[in-house]
């Protein structure tokens, strides 16, 4: 390998002055110098001076070896990043893409608004006006409501009034000893069947105004039937009756009357109390509905009691016809102010 020559016979002292010079301004030497003899110190004096600029060398190197390696790795890293940057950039121009798209859909789907906004403004309007209907009718309804929940507690009001004033009556009742035989030719009550309780939970289940009045529909045309039934038992009786009026005790005929009257008033108010309730239109709500539930409970027990003791007067005027015409003993015992609970 050639080298660059720099020194020659011609300029060897200026030469060794200059590398005394710079040896000692890098600190390599202080007052010594290189001396160039056949001194043995001077010899050593240049050996270690060459060592120390090749162990100054391979430290340089070393430096310089790492500074390679970290440039290496800092261009890798560089790569890298440059990769990155490159996918993000292609990731952010898809992004504006699609961007570009949603704002190019957002500017249709106004246009395509305005469009129908336009196409729709009459239904829009009838929608204000609808909404304004609604909102008066509800204020209307509202008012309503009011109303009939104070009608309801008038009704509440006059019906235990009523109550009241039913337990206040007084009435009799004819016992008559049952005989061993009745009749062949006795009129006998015809058997009506007793659906109240299951029409008392439908009533119940189905919690409306529409389910209470077709109960008191159902409860009037039941006593009305009763009535005729009544009506008509008692017209048979007193066909039947009529001959045996002279040889009859004027006192039974009597309680056999006084009984008929009373029953005939007890059902006579009941069906006047039903029509009551019928004829007012009122709104019951479902709180309410409890309480009017237990009040036709109170109705169904107080007709079925009205049914026996119609009942018990059929059977007491057969039976007493049968006496008579058997000429048989009879007993007419009357309780003034029995079963007053009826009432209650």
């Amino acid at each position: 390998m050639a080298t660059n020559v720099f020194c020659d016979s011609t300029n060897l002292k200026e030469s060794i002055q200059y590398v005394n010079y710079k040896l000692k301004d890098n600190g390599i030497l202080q007052n010594e110098k290189v001396r160039f003899s056949d001194d043995v110190k001077d010899k050593c004096r240049v050996v270690n001076v060459l060592y120390q600029l090749l162990r100054r060398n391979e430290v340089d190197v070393e430096e310089k070896e790492k500074l390679l390696e970290r440039i290496q790795t800092d261009s890798i890293e560089f790569r890298k990043n440059l990769e990155s940057s490159k996918q993000l950039q292609r990731n952010l121009e898809q992004s504006l893409k699609e961007r570009q798209v949603q704002e190019d859909r957002i500017n249709m789907l106004e246009k395509e608004n305005k469009f129908l906004k336009k196409e729709n403004k009459h239904t829009m309007n009838s929608l204000d006006k609808k909404s304004q209907i609604e909102a008066a009718m509800k204020a209307e309804l509202s008012m309503s409501l009011k109303k009939r929940e104070q009608q309801m507690e008038s009704l509440r009001g006059n019906y235990d009034s009523i109550k009241r004033r039913k337990g206040n009556n007084s009435y009799c009742s004819l016992i008559i000893k049952e005989p061993q035989k009745s009749h062949v030719n006795a009129p006998i009550l015809p058997v009506t069947y007793d659906n109240e309780e299951s029409e008392l939970q439908k009533v119940s289940k189905h919690e409306d105004y529409e389910g209470s009045s077709l109960f008191f529909q159902n409860i009037k045309n039941q006593n009305q039937k009763l009535q005729r039934c009544l009506n008509d038992t008692v017209s048979s009786l007193e066909a039947l009756l009529r001959p045996l009026y002279k040889s009859y005790p004027d006192s039974l005929i009597k309680c056999f009357e006084q009984n008929a009257v009373v029953l005939d008033a007890r059902l006579q108010n009941q069906i006047r109390l039903v029509k009551e309730l019928l004829n007012q239109k009122r709104y019951v709500s479902v709180e309410d509905l409890e309480s009017l539930t237990d009040e036709l409970e109170s109705s169904l027990k107080y007709t079925r009691k009205l049914e026996e003791e119609n009942k018990k007067l059929i059977d007491g005027l057969t039976h007493g016809y049968a006496l008579i015409s058997d000429q048989l003993d009879y007993k007419q015992p009357i309780n003034r102010g029995q079963d007053a609970g009826l009432f209650g």
